[in-house]
């Protein structure tokens, strides 16, 4: 498992939940937060929503990818 799997993944799929990427690699939670994490420093992944929960939204968060993260506060 790499962060450039899960990069085009999420690219490919435009948005997609924390649980469709886990599911989709077979990774545990710790190993996901890392990736998605190593992604959002960077800019480049964005939480976009949530699927509905009533409380803590734990894997149905919505991430999306930001090509140009450098620019996406100008």
């Amino acid at each position: 498992m790499t962060p450039m799997r899960v990069k085009e993944f999420i690219k490919s799929r435009g948005q997609v939940s924390g649980g469709q990427i886990q599911k989709q690699f077979n990774m545990d939670h710790g190993l996901f937060d890392a990736i998605i994490g190593f992604w959002q420093r960077r800019g480049n992944v964005v939480t976009v929503g949530c699927g509905h929960c009533i409380s803590k939204c734990g894997d149905k968060v919505i991430y999306t990818w930001v090509e140009d993260a450098q620019n996406i506060c100008k």
